[in-house]
Parts: C-alpha cells; structure tokens; sequence
C-alpha cells in the first residue's frame, strides 16, 4: 500500500474557472466536510478498462480522485490504490468516458480530426483562516505548515487547526493525435499551433473566445480541426 504525503506550505490562487467551495472547519475531519461526490468523479467505483501504450489493457473499479489528481482501483483485497506508472497508459474508459494522461489526468469532451478538448476537474487549497481570540477566524495571523496524510485506502487524517477551504476548479485542455496536452491559454494554443498562429489568433480576438467556458473552446475546436 502506497501512503502519499501531501504538505500545504502556502495559499494556492489559480485564475481557473471556479466551480464551488468546500470549508473545512477547524477540528472537524476531512471526511465530515468532504463528500464522496466532492472527491471523486463518480459516486462510487465503476467498472472500466485501462488502455497500455504497449498495446495490452486490464479492467478493473476505477474512480478519478480530483484532490490526488490519480486514477484509483479497487484491488482484490478490497485496498484502493493508485495506478502505477500512469505514463504507460494510453487512455482509460469509464462508462461513456475517455480519460488521457498527460502529466495528470484529463477527461476528454470531444475529438474532432484528431484535435482533442478535455477538461480536469480538482480540489486545490485556496484559503487558511488561523483561528484567534473567541474562536473567530483572522486571515492575517502566522500560519503554521502542516500536513495531509492520505493513505491508499482514501482515509484522510486530517483535523487542521485552521479553517480551510478547498475549491473546486474546472481546467480546459487542447490536445494533439499523440494525446499530448496543454492547457487553455492564448500563450499555450498559438504555441501548440504556431503555424496557423495569425488566423488562430484573430479568431480568438473576433469571436471574444472566452478559455474558461466550454461552449466558446468547441467553437474553438472546429475552428482548429479546420485551418
């Protein structure tokens, strides 16, 4: 069994299209603030395949974890653990779903001529309020680091001295035929298609191409899979 230490040294701000928060107050566990639904794509394990560059596949109950950023099986012994060497996978399929690895996992949206859009969802630390005088939170006072120790199983112990918020965030990615991904930025996509950068550009420019809504990056799809 594998056991990951994860240490929140700092606040983490993204610009990422925010979905909602999660608050985890001082002395309560992780497990009674988060939820199942919170954590994991699905609501419970689902049965899917993995897909190896070398050409064999293995099926198995898998579930993505958005605060690990892992895919996770349940073993024989009823363990959960991480996938191993996710840099040998291809892609993953669970249910209707395609999930490529990359550097981290993505859940493909849609594939047109071989130009891919997908989207990582995840659980990112984005506030500690330290708790002062008469149990009210001060934002301004020292915070001290401290850790998360997750275990395979999913067993988190963790019960902060502070108030923590945890935020959900959707990221978009453009990806190529080799299931290689970049994220969403104007400086990311006219590097990524530097050859039709000039009318990559005026379109994102035309048509006010917002990179954090998913209707305006499948405009933007057809327009790739069409220079």
């Amino acid at each position: 069994m594998r056991v990951q230490l994860f240490l929140f040294l700092a606040l983490c701000y993204r610009s990422d299209a925010q979905d909602s928060n999660i608050v985890i107050r001082a002395g309560t566990s992780f497990n009674e603030s988060v939820s199942i639904p919170d954590l994991y794509e699905y609501p419970q394990f689902v049965t899917g395949k993995v897909f190896f560059k070398i050409g064999d596949s293995g099926a198995a109950k898998l579930n993505y974890n958005r605060l690990l950023d892992e895919m996770q099986f349940i073993d024989p012994k009823g363990d959960t653990l991480d996938i191993a060497n996710a840099g040998t996978i291809r892609s993953i399929r669970i249910n209707d779903d395609v999930f490529y690895y990359d550097n981290g996992y993505v859940k493909l949206i849609k594939d047109t001529n071989g130009i891919k859009l997908a989207a990582k969802q995840t659980l990112l630390l984005t506030g500690k309020d330290k708790i002062g005088a008469y149990g009210i939170p001060n934002p301004t006072s020292a915070i001290d680091s401290y850790g998360t120790l997750i275990d395979a199983k999913g067993i988190y112990k963790l019960v902060p001295r502070e108030d923590l918020t945890l935020t959900k965030k959707t990221r978009y990615f453009f990806g190529d035929k080799y299931n290689r991904f970049v994220w969403a930025t104007r400086k990311n996509l006219l590097r990524q298609y530097s050859k039709v950068s000039g009318k990559l550009n005026a379109f994102l420019k035309e048509n006010n191409i917002d990179l954090n809504s998913k209707e305006d990056l499948e405009k933007l799809l057809l327009c790739l899979a069409s220079l």
